[in-house]
């Protein structure tokens, strides 16, 4: 039909969405605790997201309860939330639903 797979989706009643996280990083001084790389260059790829037709973006934060090794740590959890606030605040500024 010629039509690009986002026009489709929204065609038939779906919203489409991206996850713009890129990879699983290793906090330093844990015990192996994560957080998700792709904050930096977050705004330019929300912006292409949105051109292309995406209205909202998922980020992952990979948080491992282990309660016999003291996990999460309050760094981990710190770490994790405080990127998730600057993800929403960058998708928001681009026009993306965080979630």
């Amino acid at each position: 039909s010629g039509k690009v797979f986002p026009e489709v989706l929204m065609a038939n009643g779906i919203v489409p969405g991206v996850k713009p996280h890129l990879k699983v990083y290793e906090l330093p001084g844990t015990n192996r605790e994560t957080v998700m790389q792709g904050l930096d260059s977050l705004a330019v790829r929300a912006r292409e997201y949105y051109k292309a037709g995406a209205r909202f973006a998922k980020w992952r934060s990979p948080i491992s309860i282990e309660s016999s090794t003291g996990r999460p740590t309050d760094l981990a959890i710190r770490a994790n939330m405080h990127d998730l606030a600057r993800y929403a605040l960058i998708c928001q500024s681009e026009g993306l639903m965080p979630i």
